[in-house]
């Protein structure tokens, strides 16, 4: 982008507005990432700011389904609407629009969890999860003979998992 934030609380806004625009949890590296993408903020400007949020109670860490998340919380909420004002126009069509393309894969990251660890055997177990908020919709755990087969469940279930839990109901009901 070609505008940056010209003051840390704009920057501290822009991350309140991010939260809200999105409307869901995010990771450390999802905020980094979006931040980062804009133009606006790197690893080092945005950690002292997250850290500020959370005590000033702002926004708060969730743990979704094994992965630590950050959340808006009602006084982030309130903070937020009382200073919008001081976000510059651009960028909250900036955001907006980057939502708008990305709020559909940002949720699949956070609520689609799966990971895999090898076993003493040479198989790997492969956890697939679920979540809706904190809660577990659906775990699923598959012994696979090896890493190539694990690695490859994890990569498609962020996109797979939708029509899995879908096909489980199905079946069942």
């Amino acid at each position: 982008m070609e505008f940056l934030p010209k003051s840390n609380t704009q920057k501290k806004l822009l991350i309140l507005h991010t939260f809200r625009v999105l409307g869901l949890p995010l990771t450390e590296t999802q905020l980094i990432r979006i931040m980062g993408d804009m133009g606006w903020m790197n690893f080092f400007d945005l950690k002292p700011f997250l850290l500020e949020l959370e005590t000033n109670k702002l926004i708060e860490t969730k743990d979704i389904g094994g992965t630590l998340c950050y959340a808006l919380t009602d006084a982030g909420v309130e903070t937020h609407e009382l200073f919008i004002s001081r976000i510059p126009a651009p960028f909250i069509t900036a955001l907006e629009e980057f939502a708008q393309k990305n709020r559909d894969s940002i949720n699949r990251e956070v609520h689609h969890v799966c990971d895999y660890h090898r076993n003493e055997d040479g198989s790997y177990t492969v956890d697939c999860r679920i979540m809706d908020l904190e809660t577990p919709l659906l775990v699923l755990s598959l012994t696979v003979s090896g890493f190539d087969l694990a690695d490859s469940i994890k990569q498609k279930w962020n996109d797979k998992a939708p029509d899995i839990y879908e096909e489980i109901i199905r079946r069942l009901f």
